[in-house]
């Protein structure tokens, strides 16, 4: 699923990018351009129209927003790849002597630089996230894993130095993401940042933090598009997009006896949905199924009649791409007309709104995802136990994957003896490797890209709630 180097990554990516509008699949590291269609009710078909690798979006569909997004914000379209490449990650703090004097060691809300005062000059992590925005909940949780994180080391006896978290928040909004960059990155003390939490705030500041060579670490963000940029400075700290969604076809090919998934399209999810349909397509044929793809327009509501026409063409399985809200209305269809097959999404559907608007619906829907359920880990239960005495809570996702990532600077950090530049921070990130909570943390210094493409997992519903599975399956084994 992976280029094999960071000039053919690259390659495939732009090819995603200028390539006309049209359904694109990989298959062992290319990309492929495959027929269209979309399906609309009434509309009238032929089997050959089930050889379409599935129903693209229209040539002037925009960019969805950040997929992982528990509302679904307008369609969009900006035309990203289908790569399977690995992500990366960047989110760090500088490490400074304990004798420089500077500034006081007061920690700031808004992420601005804290008032002069006598005292160590302080080692500052920068958190740039949606803290008041539609994605606030997954930003709140990697502002509190790395909170955490940051305490624990300050509580160390003879630690070289103190650590504080500088936050900005930018409410998930391209519009204030320049401005909350451009604090952190004005703050002398800040050597690394560990954000933003959405795609789009992530691109829309990217640059901002190369100029800069202040390393940046994105824990939520997958999409394809952040590794064109070629940023010197940028880390993926996951798996992208399309490699979160490969798995469920191979969890269709490998663990259920189905033999025609039907693959729906939600086209308000962008090419979010697009482009993982287009990896499970190829991935379900590859193992001799014989997909029923198909697409509905976005702004879709009522998901009875393109499930209807899914059961009549025979369709014992489903597997869904878009976001929480379309899912939901594809479960509640489905179970109207009694089906109980394998019902399978992309990681955007991990989200309480499915759980509450698709009712019992929901039970059994099988769910991938970048991150852990850290309350489920046997090896997370130090990190769960600490972050539950400091918040009251059990951890939410994105939480013990922003931990880890603090902790991974901090490992840089006191092993370099003394205060680094954030380009030498960032050279250092890209070749170190950190065994986390969540999974081992290392990347391809080319490019800053993820370098384990088996971190991806499964989650089920059971009984109202996601049961954190384990590992997903990679191939068909």
């Amino acid at each position: 699923m992976r280029d094999g180097t960071a000039h053919g990554t690259r390659r495939v990516l732009h090819r995603a990018l200028h390539d006309e509008p049209s359904e694109l699949d990989l298959a062992d590291g290319e990309l492929t351009a495959a027929p269209v269609r979309e399906w609309l009710p009434g509309a009238d078909r032929t089997e050959s129209d089930d050889d379409a690798a599935m129903a693209d979006a229209d040539a002037d569909t925009a960019p969805g927003p950040e997929p992982d997004r528990p509302p679904e914000p307008p369609a969009g379209r900006r035309r990203f790849l289908l790569l399977a490449s690995g992500g990366a990650l960047l989110v760090a703090a500088g490490t400074g002597t304990a004798l420089a004097l500077l500034r006081g060691d007061r920690e700031t809300g808004s992420g601005g630089p804290s008032a002069p005062a006598t005292g160590p000059r302080p080692v500052a992590i920068g958190l740039q996230a949606d803290l008041t925005g539609e994605q606030r909940a997954h930003g709140t949780a990697q502002e509190r894993g790395a909170r955490l994180a940051v305490e624990e080391f300050n509580a160390r006896a003879g630690k070289p130095f103190s650590l504080v978290l500088r936050t900005a928040d930018d409410g998930g909004s391209t519009g204030r993401a320049p401005a909350a960059a451009k604090r952190l990155i004005e703050d002398p003390d800040v050597l690394a940042v560990l954000g933003p939490t959405g795609d789009d705030t992530a691109l829309a500041v990217l640059a901002a933090y190369d100029r800069a060579t202040l390393p940046l670490i994105a824990v939520s963000p997958g999409s394809l598009a952040l590794g064109l940029a070629e940023s010197r400075t940028f880390l993926h700290a996951r798996p992208v997009n399309t490699v979160v969604s490969r798995p469920l076809g191979v969890y269709l090919a490998t663990r259920t006896k189905a033999r025609r998934p039907g693959l729906l399209q939600d086209r308000t999810a962008g090419d979010y949905s697009r482009q993982s349909t287009g990896v499970n397509n190829t991935v379900v044929r590859a193992q001799g199924r014989q997909p029923y793809p198909r697409a509905v327009p976005a702004g879709t509501e009522d998901f009875g009649p393109v499930v209807a026409d899914m059961l009549r063409a025979g369709v014992d399985s489903v597997l869904f791409a878009g976001y929480a809200r379309g899912a939901a209305r594809t479960a509640r269809a489905l179970a109207a007309a009694g089906f109980t097959g394998p019902r399978l999404a992309p990681q955007a559907v991990l989200d309480d709104v499915f759980l509450t608007e698709a009712g019992t619906a929901a039970e059994g829907w099988v769910v991938s995802a970048s991150f852990i359920d850290a309350t489920a880990v046997p090896g997370a239960q130090a990190f769960r136990d600490a972050y539950r005495v400091r918040y009251g809570a059990a951890p939410a996702p994105f939480a013990a994957e922003a931990y880890d990532v603090v902790n991974l600077v901090i490992q840089e950090l006191t092993a370099t003896g003394s205060r680094p530049t954030r380009e030498a921070l960032a050279g250092r990130l890209r070749a170190a490797s950190y065994e986390g909570v969540t999974k081992t943390f290392s990347f391809t210094p080319a490019d800053g890209t993820f370098a384990d493409n088996t971190a991806v997992f499964l989650h089920q519903v059971e009984k109202g709630a996601f049961r954190f599975l384990g590992r997903a399956p990679l191939d068909g084994a």
